[in-house]
């Protein structure tokens, strides 16, 4: 097998064949490496570490590489940051591992076929299904390239393409979804989306946008158009008119996705009707949180809006019971999440109960006013209970928490934290 380079530096180290093939994780991201098959990886694994073998790479993004890999006798891909630095100003490398692992439970939970985690490691990697798509086309080929494609392998993508809608119909966005990012396999007779960040965005009402709108297939349709020779006749790009294929295609999913959404917000309301009358009568906060924890099997915005207000309003259970195990499908949306804080800051609550909400979601960029920022502050300055060590680390470092009243907790922490323990940011 040729060797692969990947590159994990704008500045390039190669390695020559004196190199060990046992790399540790650390060393990995550090150093520019070649890949031969069966090389080893010793990674972080829960509490110790794990030897994995290393094949080839299969793709290369700007913040993440993905790897061919073994894992505990099952082929996998391995999914790494590029670096163990700074992406940009806001993010890490890593930021977007976190990304793809929360954008993946709802995907999942809504019925979209995308690859199975079988582990993540916070912060270090994601180990994923490796999928059997090689043979198959893009959405990017399939709809605008359909001239490279063998007849009957495009007869059977397409014959696919409707049951992909329908997985897609409870969303109005997926977040950095374009049309290389989801591909058929052969082998399984499906569609498949491969990557995306978060947050997703679900529909409210049936006409609202799609995750794929056919303007999207337009705006890559002109950016292939103006890449071509004037003199090309391989796709057909003088024009600048999209295949009617495509057009068709595209207006029969648009169709497909609407029906599918009827029969989202029907069946969502039977089942949304039984679940408020068992949440009204819940005798427990361990009923009353395994009832909020199991949505209905496929479900719109309007369905989480309704759940969310019932964990705002609630007032017979302990709150910070709730805020433990909520479940993650109400803060997937940044949206939803960022609507919790807001409302939930406005009841009076203790600081334990405000670093578990500040805790729930990983917030990476997500603006907040004025009025919740200061409303933060003052529940931390008013805070005249013990802040525990888990406490303090969530509250000096969340971006949440201004300036002041990290400084108030810096100059407060020997008072107020368990056995007069003083910790550093």
């Amino acid at each position: 097998m040729m060797n692969l380079i990947i590159v994990f530096h704008f500045i390039f180290l190669f390695v020559g064949q004196s190199w060990a093939n046992e790399f540790r994780y650390a060393d990995f991201l550090k150093s520019t490496v070649k890949i031969e098959d069966h090389d080893k990886l010793l990674i972080p694994y829960k509490d110790g570490e794990l030897l994995i073998e290393l094949h080839s790479l299969l793709g290369a993004g700007n913040t993440t590489n993905v790897l061919d890999a073994t894992f505990k006798n099952k082929r996998v891909a391995l999914r790494l940051p590029k670096s163990n630095g700074q992406f940009n100003t806001y993010s890490a490398y890593v930021d977007f591992l976190e990304n793809y692992y929360q954008g993946q439970m709802i995907l999942e939970m809504q019925g979209v076929s995308v690859p199975k985690i079988f582990h993540y490691e916070k912060d270090k990697y994601i180990i994923v299904e490796k999928l059997s798509i090689n043979s198959g086309p893009d959405l990017e080929t399939l709809f605008l390239k359909k001239e490279t494609l063998d007849e009957n392998i495009y007869v059977r993508a397409v014959a696919r393409l409707d049951d992909f809608a329908r997985e897609l119909a409870p969303f109005s966005l997926i977040k950095d979804f374009h049309l290389k990012q989801a591909r058929y396999s052969l082998e399984e007779d499906k569609w498949y989306l491969l990557d995306w960040m978060d947050s997703h965005e679900l529909f409210t009402d049936i006409e609202d946008s799609v995750a794929l709108e056919k303007r999207t297939v337009e705006q890559k349709y002109e950016e292939l158009a103006q890449a071509m020779n004037s003199d090309s006749e391989s796709l057909d790009l003088k024009n600048h008119d999209m295949p009617d294929d495509a057009n068709r295609l595209l207006n029969n999913l648009k169709k497909i996705i609407t029906e599918e959404r009827k029969i989202i917000l029907e069946t969502e309301n039977e089942f949304l009707t039984e679940k408020l009358q068992k949440i009204e009568s819940a005798k427990s906060v361990e009923e009353f949180i395994d009832l909020i924890t199991s949505p209905a099997p496929r479900f719109s915005r309007h369905y989480v809006e309704t759940i969310l207000d019932i964990v705002i309003e609630q007032s017979r259970f302990d709150r910070l019971k709730i805020l433990e195990k909520i479940p993650f499908y109400l803060i997937s949306d940044n949206q939803d999440y960022l609507r919790l804080v807001t409302e939930l800051t406005q009841k009076e609550m203790t600081i334990h109960e405000l670093a578990e909400l500040l805790s729930l979601k990983k917030v990476r960029i997500m603006n907040i006013n004025w009025e919740l920022t200061m409303r933060i502050q003052k529940l931390i300055t008013d805070n005249q209970n013990i802040l525990s060590a888990a406490d303090y680390e969530i509250l000096i470092k969340h971006p949440f928490v201004t300036n002041y009243a990290k400084n108030w907790i810096e100059k407060n922490s020997s008072c107020y934290t368990k056995m007069g323990h003083h910790f550093s940011r």
